[in-house]
């Protein structure tokens, strides 16, 4: 009997609020209207057939065997408990260039099915704007991406990938981008993260955080300890 025939397979999917209060529409920013259905339930994709996941991530990247058991481990875990929707720990993938570490995230959101992956670069850019979003009074004003893309997918929980984080800017005239990524790791923030632009709370805390990196010196100590850090194996000749 496959490892994932669970009765919580057979449950619906669950949902959750993500803004946790009512926007203020008047005047110029009537265009912030479409967020304020944010605040019914929210759908949150289910974890899905893990046999399928872990037999696909070990065929297309077999010198991940140990990441792809770590995660599917996790998720199974998760099943036991009762809980079906898609969530992992923040974890940061750690190896030299071209070992997959980005391709593999992406294929996980993938391989899942119902998880839509947000992705954004750090490398040479140190605006937190992008990430943070923008307060009211600005001509562009935005609100967080991670919101935006909520919005856009209609599904809580999706994933999002910060990739090469060791190459971040290091420039503070819009904030720092990975200060404001730290606003987010931190459990008790992002159930509580007071959208600049909204003007009210929303809770983030579904979403899974991931995080690329090629050398960890030039991270900080605060940033690596939010994350579970998992080394890449270099690809052996037979997985090439």
């Amino acid at each position: 009997e496959p490892r994932n025939a669970s009765p919580a397979y057979a449950k619906p999917m669950e949902s959750m609020q993500v803004v946790l209060g009512k926007i203020d529409i008047a005047g110029e920013y009537k265009d912030l209207k479409r967020y304020q259905s944010l605040a019914d339930p929210v759908s949150l994709a289910s974890i899905g057939d893990l046999t399928v996941i872990r037999k696909t991530l070990e065929t297309e990247f077999p010198w991940m065997l140990d990441i792809t058991d770590f995660l599917v481990t996790h998720l199974e875990g998760r099943i036991a408990m009762g809980m079906t929707h898609f969530k992992l720990p923040n974890i940061l993938l750690h190896g030299g260039p071209g070992l997959g570490k980005t391709h593999f995230l992406r294929r996980l959101g993938e391989v899942v099915g119902d998880v839509p992956l947000l992705a954004m670069s750090a490398a040479g850019n140190g605006d937190s704007t992008g990430l943070r979003g923008t307060n009211r009074g600005w001509s562009n004003a935005r609100p967080c991406a991670l919101v935006e893309k909520i919005a856009q997918t209609g599904v809580a929980n999706i994933t999002f990938l910060l990739d090469e984080v060791d190459k971040c800017g290091t420039g503070t005239h819009n904030g720092n981008l990975l200060h404001a990524f730290l606003e987010f790791l931190e459990p008790s923030s992002s159930r509580q993260w007071l959208d600049p632009c909204l003007m009210v709370p929303v809770n983030l805390s579904a979403v899974s955080y991931f995080a690329a990196a090629n050398d960890l010196t030039w991270l900080t100590s605060v940033l690596r300890s939010r994350f579970k850090i998992i080394e890449v194996p270099q690809p052996r000749v037979e997985h090439m």
